[in-house]
């Protein structure tokens, strides 16, 4: 069991301005994961541990907490992400944050290419520098989950208007009422469920003027998702580019959603669909940064930033 009163390294790091408290990696002298350590990490870093680092007066502050540690050797990836949220809940997914992993690794190894795990999955990550201590970093993100009862979504609490069709990566178009207002958009998970609104379609006003402190939390535990959900909000800047603001369940309104900011790129890319047009590429403009999202044989890529803030000790 880890010493309490023994200090314990963290680094803060935010990609397109999601920001987390990193722990890790934790490598021997042979560049092999201490194993030893990071379960000892593991085991201190309890929901009511977590609340306190991610509180931003009280702690380090951020959306929540990474744990870097070593995957699965059936894997073939180089380390594993383990991840909360700010309310001390396990997180399924999260885009920038695995962006911020890659970039620790790349900085421990010195490697351009490698994969990460997280939950049953594994991620193909690529570096490239873009600046004398700059870095975009893309991950393979693989195909939108679009099975209703795999995002999961409830019928019987909303309406399903259309739905999905995988073999053209086409999402449910869903309908529910939330705040005693309609709602419809389309939902599918990136490994979390997500819930993305396009505003031109509501009588909803701009982007910039939504309250999202009591809308954001009536449709994150609307019953329809029984595991909660993410919701974005999009508005279209041309037609190659969305604006997005993100309300992440057990986080709130965050300055990026990874996650979210692909899920937005396949509901905006069933919208041009519906009207006719191709959408291969997105640029997504999020309160924090610019994600770079593209579909190649129905696999989803995201590219973008990420840095160190900061780090300290414990």
């Amino acid at each position: 069991m880890r010493n309490s009163e023994e200090p314990i390294r963290f680094r803060k790091m935010e990609a397109t301005g999601n920001d987390y408290v990193y722990f890790g990696p934790y490598l021997s002298s042979t560049g092999q994961f201490d194993r030893q350590r990071t379960e000892e990490t593991l085991q201190w870093l309890t929901g009511s541990t977590i609340r306190k680092l991610s509180d931003r007066h009280f702690g380090v502050g951020g959306d929540g907490v990474v744990l870097v540690a070593a995957a699965r050797e059936e894997s073939g990836a180089a380390a594993r992400m383990y991840m909360w949220n700010a309310d001390g809940s396990p997180s399924a997914m999260c885009g920038n944050a695995l962006r911020s992993v890659a970039l620790l690794i790349h900085m421990e190894t010195r490697r351009f290419h490698f994969a990460i795990e997280m939950g049953e999955k594994v991620y193909d990550c690529k570096i490239e520098p873009s600046g004398e201590e700059d870095f975009s970093i893309s991950i393979d993100m693989g195909p939108p989950i679009l099975t209703l009862d795999l995002v999961p979504f409830a019928p019987v609490q909303g309406t399903v208007l259309i739905q999905p069709e995988t073999t053209r990566a086409m999402p449910a178009r869903v309908a529910l009422e939330a705040g005693s207002v309609q709602w419809s958009g389309y939902t599918l998970s990136m490994g979390n469920p997500h819930f993305v609104i396009d505003l031109g379609e509501h009588e909803a006003g701009s982007l910039d003027g939504l309250n999202l402190r009591t809308l954001g939390p009536a449709l994150e535990h609307h019953p329809a998702f029984p595991e909660r959900v993410n919701t974005e909000f999009i508005e279209w800047k041309d037609a190659g580019t969305i604006r997005q603001r993100t309300f992440e369940r057990g986080s709130g309104e965050t300055l990026s959603c990874g996650s979210g900011a692909c899920a937005a790129f396949i509901a905006a890319r069933a919208s041009a669909i519906q009207d006719g047009r191709a959408l291969d590429k997105l640029t997504v403009e999020l309160r924090g940064g610019v994600l770079e999202l593209s579909l190649e044989q129905d696999r989803i890529r995201m590219k973008g930033p990420a840095r160190i803030v900061f780090e300290g000790w414990i």
